[in-house]
């Protein structure tokens, strides 16, 4: 999972997708989580404060929000009792596309999180889905006496998820 202070600028952003493809054989996958920057500009609309009581994320210029930057667009998560705040950079579709084509890689998904997770969660296509930060999503949402909470589906909804396949190198 890609950190967002990834998008800081272009050169840290071609760090990483050159990192996560350097062992990806040809057809092999790679899955990417970042934030939905729909889901973001929706949820602060012509503001730049969003919460919704479990995380706030703050834009730290007041000014104006710069959707149209590719890279360095700042804002700050903070989840009280689990994450101090920390800065992330927003993530553009196509900007993630366009660097990924670059190393290769073809995007054959890109999808909101909580739509993605509620489709593939059972599907044995993606059963890697159920080890690690996945795994643990999938005992809760499995589990009948455990729910997540409204509040926290709208934290899922902020993220969107990305998969991509590397190409034949001679193609």
């Amino acid at each position: 999972m890609p950190s967002t202070t990834s998008f800081e600028s272009r050169e840290r952003a071609e760090c990483l997708l050159r990192n996560a493809t350097a062992s990806l054989r040809p057809g092999g996958h790679v899955l990417f989580t970042t934030v939905d920057d729909g889901a973001l500009r929706a949820g602060v609309g012509s503001g730049f404060v969003f919460t919704n009581g479990v995380f706030e994320i703050t834009f730290p210029d007041r000014h104006a929000i710069h959707w149209e930057r590719e890279y360095g667009l700042q804002y700050d998560f903070l989840l009280p009792g689990a994450v101090a705040s920390v800065p992330e950079f927003v993530v553009r579709p196509d900007v993630l596309k366009g660097l990924a084509g670059e190393v290769g890689l073809e995007c054959i998904v890109e999808e909101n999180f909580v739509p993605f997770i509620q489709r593939h969660l059972d599907d044995p296509k993606w059963g890697a889905l159920k080890s690690g930060t996945f795994g643990a999503l999938a005992k809760r949402l499995h589990t009948s006496d455990i729910a997540i909470a409204p509040e926290e589906w709208d934290i899922c909804g902020l993220y969107k998820v990305y998969v991509f396949q590397a190409g034949d190198p001679g193609e």
